[in-house]
Formats: structure tokens, C-alpha cells, sequence
């Protein structure tokens, strides 16, 4: 026989398990036997394994024999050839020679799941299965979701004009399948060698993913060396940065001799300049590495060869000023520092989104279907698990699709880490360019221009990485108390803290629900009306209302700023509704319906007081007949939350149609409820209503109502008073 181009042991004792099926026994007896052959694609005679002790089964010879004859060479195989000056090459040398052999073949796009199967062990090229294909194999449900998919890129592609910039029939998503034993050149990395299926590369082909691509390779490949720059990808750990980097390395490989002449790659300790060799093969030249200021050895010779350089960071490195092309990605600790001579110098930099739940249930599909590996679950299980992690720690791929354990130590560290004053300080410091500390595990930059992912483009701005992290950190704050919060240095928080404080009091996690932070824990009241303050006077809301206020197990995004839609079909019970990350919620910040009470609660959270903060009646009545709640006999609701830490709240102020500024109009009234909420954000911080009075039992409780009270507030002296009265 002979077996694919340059097998080596692993290789073939990998096939005999998978592909012949033999147990353990019949692979054991041919081992030693296998490796008499020193080199690899030498003849053998399956008819030698007749004689081998202890017997193979003639079945299951005949089943090797079949699988040899479906088993055809991949074709001929390139001239590769590398050296080492010291004489040594790293592990990743002979993967990394076969990978640009194969890369180098082109590629094979495969229709089917079936093909695929058939195909990977015989294919010596990149094998490329598109999403829309796969989904044909589906069920119904997830030809749902295929549709789904599409209706999502249909708002994606939409241009500056409102118009369809590209039909969203293009784009989709793919996934590039290395011949089976084979492994993307990223995965060689050490902090990537955890990864789940490393030899396959998933793709998101959308708007922005074109124009990262087609600008990178401008940017590296130009012709004109005043139009090359160096290019950085920054964006969250685990997003895929450094994997989606061996597309743009497969493209180089194909443009050697043409668009530039070397491609030069830096793997762990060890650079590797791969170019065509005179022969018109691919030839590997090796040199080891003591840190990444080494590099700057060959910066010289890669610019003369008109080179590009991938650089793969490791933790603490900096990258010095080249003078040749280089691609870099970085996760976003301090890009600041990390690229501070490259910024002196012309660049391109993009920040990598992470993936969106759509595109996780699409890769789920995908990785399943081309899975090399036993499962224990079928393909929905294994949808919903990557669903469930998607939910916890955010649309980081590295997370979603490893191992149990890999996931596991994931959440332990979330959940360790120590939310104190330090942390607090941290998220001070935290920026779209800068993540401090422990913040990379909850926070990320989002861009949100549906177009393009350009870094200097000025949609960019911080986010928590899932609805868990935020109720989280929000809960954590809320034990550490406002007063150690104040206390920090900087109170100047980048990320929108009442929303978030808001959006998780309203949450139905245990962790939220039994805690003070619950907005069933707050205190309601029946709005008392324009400029009028409120106090302990003011009437309460009714106690069975406030019970029965929705929670929430499920965030959903609208695209407008007034949502439409008829109330009864469009939104679901338990969802919380909050506007797209580039797109400001008229009225509220988010809303909720509840469909057993026939109402729509429009939530608006705020630092100031209400009579600082007007609502125009055009646009409640835009809300009224825009979700046809007249229509369906549906209440509005203008709920306005604020922390009881800040004091001097008010009711409500309403600008009528003439402009003028006061209570809700009486025709309104009819459809409309409004509520005003002092929200138990800081259990150990909070300022007490004017007139506030109570039978004090104990000093300890005269203590406590002490430090339960703003001094810094007029509503001090109210407590003051009432305590001298005792």
C-alpha cells in the first residue's frame, strides 16, 4: 500500500483506529512492525500481516483492505525542505511543512456531511463546507434558524442609506477543514493548545468580517510599500483572533513569488520563513527564538524579500518597532503599550467582535457535523450545552466548544475573583483599548458599526460579555456597599452602572431574586406627580402589583428606538427588551411585557431625579400605537428607577405638545400608569424619605438609622430631627 503522502506512525495508527476500525489488540500487534518503516509513504504489503503474532482476524484484514482501496493519494506532493542553523527545528516544523503543502494545493468546497466523511483522509487540499449547505441536512428547526440567520445579515447589510449595501444571500458561514491529521499553524501556539477541534477553523463570513479580510490583505500585500501599514487585531482572549489569522496565512502562502516572498512566522520560541524554493516547492527555514526582540534579526531580510511577518504574542511580550509588514493580534490588556512604536509608525487596527447567539447555534452545527471525535450526546445536546456556555461566560469560541474541564476552571475564576475596592478601580481604569486586572473576564469591546470592525472608527465602547457577568459583578457591587464604592479613587465609571445596576435587579436568577438588589425588593410609589418630591407620605404602589412584576430569564435586542409590533404575537413573556448597542431607546432603556396582567413596562433608569429627566407625550403615544396596545387593550407602564443611595426624588415630568412641561395629560391617563422606584441597589447605603418616622427600640437601632442616611443630603436633617424627638 501506499498510504498518504508522508504518513508518519501517529498518522497511520490514527487511521487504523478510525478509519479500519481495529481494537486495541490488532493495533498493538502492528506497532512495533510499523515502525520498522523509517520512512514515511515506504510500501506495505498488507499479506506481510498474515504472519504477525498474535494473529490479526482475517475480517478484520479484509476490513483493512477495503479501507486501502477507498484510500488514494492526495496527489503529488510539493518540494519541501527546511534548515536550522543550530541545527534544531521546533515540533510544530514538520505540521507547519505539511500544512503549507497542503494549503498550497488550494481548496475543495463539499456539499455534504457524507462527502466530507469520504473525503478527509483522501483530500490533500483545505476542505470548505458552507452553513447554508449543511442546513439542508437539517431538521426544521434548525432551517428556522438558518432563516433566522439570514433575516439578522439582512439588517446587517443595510447601507448608510437605509439601503441594501450587499444581498445577505453572501454572506454565511464556513468552515475550513484541514485533510485529517492535520492542524491549523495557530494551534501549534502553547496557549492554544487547549483548544477543541484544532483542525478545523471556523469562519463568520458578515460585513465586517469582509472588510477585516480584504483590508488586511491590502494593507500587507500592496505593491506600493506607502500604501503597506502594519496591521493589529485586538478584541477579547478566546475570540478567535489568532485562528482567524490562518486564513490571512493561507491566502500568503498562495501569493509567494507573486505578492510578496516570504511569509515569516513567529510560533512559541521558534520563527519560521516559509518561501518557494527554486524548485518551485516550498522551502522552511527554522530559526529558535530566546523573545520577541530576537526578531528584529531578520527584519531586514524579510523586507528585502518583501515579506510578511505574523507575529503571536506571548503574556508580557511587547512588540518592538519593524520596519518590515507584520500582523499582530492582541487581546486587550493595554494595546497602548503592547503596540506603542507601531502607533508611531502607519498602521490599521481592528477590534474582533465576539460571536452573537445566532452565530453560536451556527457554529455548533457546524462543528458537530465535522467533528473527528466520539460523541456522547447528539448534535441538539451538544447545540445547547455551547447555548448554555454562551450564556455564562460570553461568545468566546475558545470557551464554548473545549472540554468540560476547560469551561469549568473558566467559571471558577470568574467566580473567584474579589470584588473590592481594587477591582472597582480597575473598572475605572478600563477602557475599549485597555482592560485592568481581573475586568477581561466580564467586560469586552464591542464595535458596534455593522460595516466594519476599524478600531479608530468611533462605534466602539465597552460591554459586559454576558448577561451572567453583569448580574455578577453587579450583585458583588451591591454587597460591597456605595460607601466603598465612593471611596474609590476616580468615581467615574465608562460603563453605564445605573443600567446595569437596573437590568439585574430585574433578572429571575436565585443569586438576583433573593437578594435586596431584586426590583421586588424596591420601593414602588404611584407617581405623586410633576416637581413633586417624594416622601413618606407619598402613596405606595400595590403590594400584589409589585409581586407580580415580571422577571426576566432571557435578553433580547430591538432595532428600533420605539419598538413596533403588535403586543400580543411579537414579545414574549420573561424577556427583557433592551435596544442594540449603537441605538439609544426612546422613553426607556429597556422594557418588558407582561402578557397575564395586559401591560408593557418601559423602564427608565437615571442618576438624576425624575424632574430632571422629562418624557415627551409624543412619544408615548408613538409606543401606544406603534406596539398596538389600544388595539389589544394593553396598559403602558413609565416606571423610573433610581438608586435610594442618591435621595430627593420626585415625580414625574411630561412635555405636552405645546411644550410645556408638567403632569401626564388626562387622555393619557386612560393608558398609562407611572411609577416611580427607589431601587435597594446598596444594602448598607441608603437616604430616608423627608418624614420619616418610626418607634426607635434600642440605640443600636438609632445607630443604625445613623449610618443608613446620606449626610451629604437635606433628608439628613430630617432624620436628625426625628432622632432628637425620641
Amino acid at each position: 500500500m501506499v498510504p498518504k503522502d508522508e504518513w508518519n506512525l501517529d498518522m497511520c495508527i490514527q487511521w487504523l483506529q478510525d478509519e479500519v476500525a481495529w481494537n486495541k489488540d490488532n493495533i498493538e500487534a502492528v506497532r512495533s512492525w510499523l515502525e520498522d518503516f523509517e520512512s514515511p509513504g515506504m510500501l506495505i504489503e498488507v499479506r506481510e500481516l498474515k504472519d504477525k503474532t498474535p494473529p490479526i482476524p482475517v475480517n478484520d484484514i479484509n476490513k483493512l483492505q477495503i479501507a486501502l482501496e477507498r484510500l488514494q493519494p492526495p496527489g503529488k506532493a510539493l518540494n519541501v525542505s527546511y534548515t536550522s542553523p543550530d541545527g534544531s527545528l521546533g515540533l510544530h516544523a514538520e505540521p507547519l511543512k505539511r500544512w503549507a503543502e497542503c494549503v498550497s494545493r488550494g481548496e475543495e468546497e463539499i456539499k455534504t456531511v457524507e462527502e466530507y466523511n469520504t473525503m478527509k483522509h483522501t483530500c490533500g487540499k483545505v476542505m470548505v463546507l458552507r452553513y447554508s449547505q449543511l442546513v439542508q441536512e437539517l431538521d426544521e428547526a434548525d432551517k428556522n434558524s438558518f432563516a433566522l440567520m439570514q433575516q439578522k445579515l439582512q439588517q446587517l447589510c443595510i447601507d448608510d442609506k437605509g439601503g441594501p449595501a450587499v444581498a445577505a444571500s453572501e454572506y454565511d458561514m464556513e468552515v475550513r477543514i484541514l485533510p485529517k491529521h492535520l492542524k491549523w499553524p495557530s494551534f501549534f501556539v502553547r496557549k492554544q493548545s487547549a483548544a477543541g477541534n484544532t483542525h478545523v477553523l471556523l469562519r463568520r463570513i458578515q460585513p465586517p468580517v469582509q472588510d477585516l479580510e480584504s483590508a488586511t490583505m491590502n494593507a500587507l500585500c500592496s505593491d506600493d510599500m506607502s500604501k503597506s501599514a502594519n496591521v493589529i487585531w485586538t478584541g477579547a482572549a478566546g475570540i478567535g483572533k489568532s485562528t482567524y489569522g490562518n486564513v490571512v496565512a493561507e491566502q500568503l502562502v498562495k501569493q509567494l513569488n507573486t505578492s510578496i516572498g516570504v511569509l515569516a512566522w513567529r510560533i512559541d520560541t521558534f520563527v519560521y520563513l516559509i518561501s518557494k524554493s527554486a524548485s518551485g516547492g516550498i522551502r522552511i527555514d527554522g530559526h529558535r527564538l530566546s523573545c520577541v526582540h530576537d526578531l528584529m534579526n531578520y527584519e531586514d531580510d524579510i523586507k528585502k524579500r518583501r515579506g510578511v511577518l505574523i507575529v503571536e504574542l506571548e503574556e508580557n511580550d511587547i512588540l518592538p518597532s519593524f520596519s518590515c509588514r507584520i500582523l499582530c493580534s492582541s487581546s486587550v490588556k493595554d494595546v497602548a503599550k503592547i503596540f506603542k512604536e507601531q502607533f508611531k509608525q502607519k498602521y490599521v487596527m481592528y477590534n474582533l467582535n465576539c460571536y452573537e447567539l445566532w452565530e453560536v447555534q451556527a457554529a455548533a452545527n457546524m462543528l458537530y457535523a465535522t467533528g473527528d471525535r466520539v460523541l456522547d450526546e447528539d448534535r441538539m445536546v451538544y447545540a445547547k450545552k455551547a447555548i448554555d456556555r454562551y450564556e455564562k461566560v460570553g461568545g468566546l469560541p475558545r470557551f464554548l466548544f473545549c472540554s468540560h474541564k476547560m469551561f469549568e476552571n473558566r467559571l471558577c475564576k470568574m467566580n473567584e475573583v474579589n470584588v473590592n475596592e481594587a477591582f472597582v478601580q480597575f473598572l475605572n481604569n478600563s477602557n475599549t483599548d485597555k482592560l485592568s486586572g481581573d475586568v477581561e473576564y466580564f467586560l469586552t469591546p464591542i464595535h458596534t458599526n455593522p460595516h466594519t470592525w476599524n478600531f479608530l472608527a468611533p462605534q466602539i465602547r465597552l460591554r459586559f460579555l454576558s448577561i451572567y457577568c453583569e448580574e455578577l459583578i453587579m450583585k458583588r457591587l451591591s454587597d460591597l456597599g456605595i460607601e466603598k464604592i465612593r471611596t474609590a479613587p476616580y468615581w467615574k465609571p465608562r460603563w453605564m452602572f445605573e443600567e446595569s445596576l437596573l437590568r439585574a435587579s430585574l433578572s429571575a436568577n436565585p443569586r438576583i431574586v433573593e437578594s435586596e438588589l431584586s426590583i421586588h425588593r424596591a420601593e414602588w410609589f404611584i407617581d405623586p406627580g410633576h416637581n413633586v418630591k417624594l416622601s413618606a407620605q407619598s402613596k405606595p404602589a400595590d403590594a400584589a402589583f409589585v409581586s407580580s412584576i415580571p422577571l426576566y430569564t432571557k435578553i433580547d435586542c430591538v432595532q428600533e428606538g420605539i419598538s413596533k409590533g403588535c403586543v400580543k404575537t411579537k414579545y414574549k413573556q420573561g424577556v427583557l427588551y433592551c435596544a442594540v448597542a449603537d441605538l439609544n431607546m426612546v422613553v426607556a432603556d429597556c422594557f418588558m411585557v407582561d402578557h397575564n396582567n395586559r401591560r408593557v413596562l418601559l423602564y427608565q433608569a437615571s442618576m438624576s431625579a425624575a424632574n430632571q429627566h422629562p418624557f415627551r407625550e409624543t412619544n408615548i403615544r408613538n409606543y401606544i400605537d406603534a406596539m398596538e396596545l389600544a388595539d389589544c387593550d394593553y396598559k403602558l407602564c413609565v416606571v423610573y428607577v433610581r438608586g435610594n443611595h442618591h435621595g430627593n426624588d420626585t415625580g414625574l415630568t411630561f412635555i405636552a405638545d405645546d411644550g410645556k412641561a408638567g403632569d401626564l395629560s388626562e387622555e393619557l391617563k386612560t393608558r398609562v400608569e407611572t411609577y416611580v422606584v427607589r431601587a435597594n441597589y446598596f444594602k448598607d447605603r441608603y437616604v430616608l424619605l423627608p418624614g420619616y418616622a418610626k418607634t426607635l427600640l434600642s440605640k443600636e437601632e438609632v445607630f443604625s438609622l445613623v449610618v443608613r442616611s446620606d449626610r451629604d443630603t437635606n433628608e439628613d436633617k430630617m432624620v436628625i430631627v426625628t432622632i432628637l424627638v425620641f
